[in-house]
């Protein structure tokens, strides 16, 4: 216990033989419960403001969510992913664009390893992204897919429906008689699968134009005496087995396993014959009406169980031929009952969807696009960072410049080689055998890849011209400062789409030389000039916080103009600006959908060619334009990342510096 003595002149403290006990700050101020009782509990006022964000948030997300999993139809993405990617670009280059990105990825991580920081963090998640996309498969391969039904209508049965099948494979056939009006007026009275091939002769539009004539009173369900015999077949058309349905066992069903690996296919005979009708009288059946002709009339559905729609990617495609062998020629009855191949897009999901079936048919198809990319990016990627870490982290300070230098070099020689590798050469004999690349017209060029390469060309270009533009409007030569000054005024004042119009017909009107210049040339110029104007106006904007004395004591150093700016100047005032720079190649990189106005098919534009084209994608373009966007927001959140880790670098800032 501390003791204090009172004596007539002063008053002293004496200090305890023993530390007083070590007490923990309130719970209620550490931790995760301190931060959010400062940061958005503090009042009343920001307690209701927070419960409001956070309810309509939830909501928000939740419907999403739930709208994803049980409704959307992914497979507008999945079946349409490599004109999304590279557009027309021709399947058997496309190792060029793999080539080009597996170099883009090698040098980012060499990058990232010698110059920027700790990122354990990055490759752990991407590893978790990598190991979840690997099994989500496996387990996907479990689950049984959703049932798949084609309609039986008064005029027309299904011819054959060709599948492939595994040995062991259990496939389930039945006939759902549709003999009930009140089913016209459910809007989902089944889930699963409707077979929806284009015209007016699939299941989805004939069923469709049935309810509307049931809701007018044309027609009656209920007068139904379909009879059918349903046939699951081999390739070679043996009948493996069948069942009939008739006006009085309406509902059957039967199932069979697949006796070996290959192709099957399932077949629904209509026979106009009605039975005899029979009266039982003491024990013995007596025929009160024979068997006749009589038409067919009513509507049921063919429903096929434990079969999965198949993929028309061209590497599935060759693997399914490779697998099960070519698909087995079967003719059709008529034009009408042949529905084929049971393939993705000639299928659309009605109902509701279970979290299973999500992911069998959406997840599982879209991960199996992409994992090999993912697998091979991410080794690549830890590959060359830890070859960049270890080089920073050697003693020999001479590693860490020799992986710079490299990396340095390798990004200067890697935008003409994509450009090459992309573009080819009109002549290919004319070059080195190993060179030789036939040309891809760049009109075939689109989609990302496209979208990348008018975004990172025209930044590449437009960031030194900007500078020479910035230093030019401060020059005190009136020519080079008047020049400047129009040039900026005059670009910045015209919307983009008028530059790029311009490209595209005015040009080659005045100068006939560029009659001829690929129209992505042009529209590259375009873009370059337009967002060197603004790059010109942010740098200026970086120019005018130097203070004038470090001009002035560079002038009295003796260093010349050239050093001044280069030395002293542009570096200050470019770390300046990074956030302003990185919002205009943010908003670059966005602008770049324009040019699919003019003829260019970026990414955006080439799924409105998808979705308006097409008319099974036609219903699908909230899924479309919400793909496009999650990849745009993915894609600018990278840039503006790097911009802060730029900005974290140090660059521009005086550095001590070490003696030799």
């Amino acid at each position: 216990m501390s003791e204090v003595y009172h004596r007539p002149d002063e008053t002293f403290y004496v200090a305890p033989k023993e530390p007083p006990p070590s007490r923990r700050p309130p719970a209620l101020t550490i931790g995760p419960v301190g931060w959010l009782r400062k940061n958005l509990f503090s009042s009343v006022s920001n307690t209701l403001i927070t419960v409001i964000t956070v309810g309509l948030m939830a909501a928000f997300f939740y419907e999403l969510v739930t709208w994803s999993v049980a409704k959307a139809e992914w497979n507008v993405v999945n079946n349409t992913m490599r004109l999304m990617m590279v557009g027309l670009y021709p399947v058997d280059q496309i190792w060029r664009i793999e080539l080009i990105a597996i170099l883009l990825v090698f040098l980012s991580g060499l990058g990232l390893g010698v110059w920027g920081g700790n990122a354990r963090g990055f490759f752990i998640i991407a590893l978790m992204i990598i190991i979840a996309a690997l099994f989500i498969p496996i387990g996907a391969e479990k689950i049984e897919p959703p049932p798949i039904r084609f309609l039986i209508t008064p005029t027309d049965a299904i011819g054959p429906v060709v599948f492939v099948g595994d040995k062991d494979d259990t496939v389930r056939l039945s006939v759902e008689p549709i003999d009930d009006n009140a089913i016209a007026n459910e809007t989902s009275p089944f889930v699963g699968f409707i077979e929806n091939s284009p015209g007016s002769s699939s299941s989805r539009a004939l069923w469709n134009n049935a309810k509307a004539q049931v809701v007018a009173g044309t027609l009656d369900l209920t007068n139904y005496n379909l009879q059918l015999t349903v046939q699951l077949l081999d390739r070679s058309g043996k009948v493996l087995d069948e069942q009939l349905s008739t006006p009085t066992r309406r509902r059957v069903n039967f199932e069979f396993k697949l006796p070996a690996d290959g192709w099957y296919y399932v077949q629904v005979l209509r026979d106009e014959t009605s039975e005899a009708i029979y009266e039982t009288v003491d024990g013995v059946q007596l025929p009160i009406a024979p068997a006749r002709t009589l038409p067919n009339t009513g509507y049921a559905w063919i429903r096929i169980d434990g079969v999965d729609t198949m993929s028309s990617q061209v590497a599935d495609v060759e693997q399914r031929t490779k697998t099960y062998g070519e698909v087995p020629a079967i003719q059709c009855p008529s034009a009408a009952e042949c529905r084929r191949l049971l393939l993705e897009e000639n299928t659309r999901f009605e109902g509701a969807r279970s979290f299973s079936a999500f992911l069998k048919t959406q997840l599982d198809p879209f991960l199996q696009e992409i994992i090999v990319s993912l697998v091979v990016g991410f080794a690549v990627m830890l590959a060359a960072y830890s070859i960049g870490n270890f080089a920073k982290q050697s003693r020999n300070p001479s590693s860490k410049k020799a992986v710079s230098r490299v990396t340095i070099i390798g990004w200067i020689i890697f935008f003409p080689l994509s450009w090459i590798l992309l573009s080819g050469f009109k002549d290919p004999d004319s070059v080195h055998p190993f060179l030789r690349l036939p040309e891809v017209a760049q009109s075939l060029w689109g989609g990302l890849i496209l979208t990348i390469v008018l975004t990172f060309v025209s930044l590449t270009v437009a960031f030194p011209i900007g500078i020479l533009l910035a230093l030019g409007r401060r020059s005190k030569l009136p020519i080079i400062s008047i020049f400047c000054i129009l040039f900026i005024e005059v670009v910045r004042g015209v919307p983009l789409i008028t530059i790029l119009f311009m490209a595209k017909f005015i040009v080659p009107y005045f100068a006939k030389s560029m009659s001829d210049t690929e129209l992505l040339i042009r529209l590259l110029v375009g873009l370059t000039l337009f967002t060197a104007a603004y790059n010109a106006e942010i740098i200026r904007g970086g120019l005018q916080i130097i203070p004038k004395g470090q001009i002035e004591a560079s002038q009295a150093l003796g260093l010349n103009p050239f050093a001044t700016n280069a030395f002293i100047v542009l570096p200050q005032a470019l770390r300046a600006v990074i956030p302003a720079m990185m919002s205009q190649s943010v908003s670059l990189f966005k602008d770049t959908t324009l040019v699919s106005i003019v003829g260019l098919f970026e990414f955006l534009g080439m799924i409105e060619l998808i979705v308006n084209g097409q008319q099974i994608y036609r219903p699908y373009q909230r899924e479309a334009y919400l793909f496009v966007g999650v990849i745009y927001f993915i894609i600018s959140y990278i840039m503006s990342s790097l911009s802060r880790r730029l900005e974290e670098s140090g660059a521009g800032t005086v550095r001590k510096m070490r003696k030799a």
